[in-house]
């Protein structure tokens, strides 16, 4: 009863995955905007995967420009909304996250993750950076916010599993790329 009368802790909590790829910026963002079908010689399931975390599959994008809507679709049909929220061709783009909550499975990360109480998506940026004719620094940058009285311990795992989530992800990318700028 005591503990229910001090305000729940809130913490924002940012994840940075980078990734050196063989290839232009310009080449890079068509894979980073919209993501065509991740087949699985691509994407290697890892541990979150096993465990109950949905692979990503493809993303789309209504339109280049701020204000545009790019849907994630995961496993069993659940989808996230993602809302431009800045547009720099070939630079950097970010997204304002949330779940599409008709689309929510009914799994424990699904419902008591996504739809709990304690922890929300908040963005996402995509940063490229040229580093000379023939290769660029790709950044994936999450934040999320947690409402848990441990959030120091929920971190951790909040931090693992967007940074295997992100470095999987990246990995597809570099390898479209380098594919790409090999033809």
């Amino acid at each position: 009863m005591v503990e229910e009368q001090f305000k729940m802790p809130t913490g924002i909590y940012h994840v940075n995955t980078v990734t050196i790829i063989n290839a232009t910026p310009q080449n890079i963002w068509q894979h980073v905007v919209r993501v065509d079908q991740i087949n699985i010689t691509e994407y290697h399931k890892g541990f979150f995967n096993y465990a109950g975390i949905p692979q990503p599959l493809y993303a789309e994008l209504n339109k280049d420009t701020i204000g545009a809507t790019r849907i994630g679709h995961f496993e069993g049909g659940l989808k996230f909304i993602e809302t431009v929220n800045h547009w720099e061709r070939n630079k950097k783009v970010s997204f304002n996250i949330a779940v599409l909550p008709s689309t929510i499975r009914n799994t424990v990360f699904d419902k008591h993750i996504l739809m709990g109480n304690h922890f929300k998506f908040i963005d996402a940026s995509y940063t490229l950076k040229k580093i000379n004719n023939n290769q660029t620094e790709l950044c994936l940058s999450s934040s999320y916010r947690l409402d848990t009285r441990i959030n120091q311990y929920a971190t951790l795992w909040g931090n693992a599993l967007l940074s295997d989530f992100q470095e999987r992800l990246l990995t597809v990318i570099k390898l479209r790329c380098e594919q790409k700028a090999d033809n």
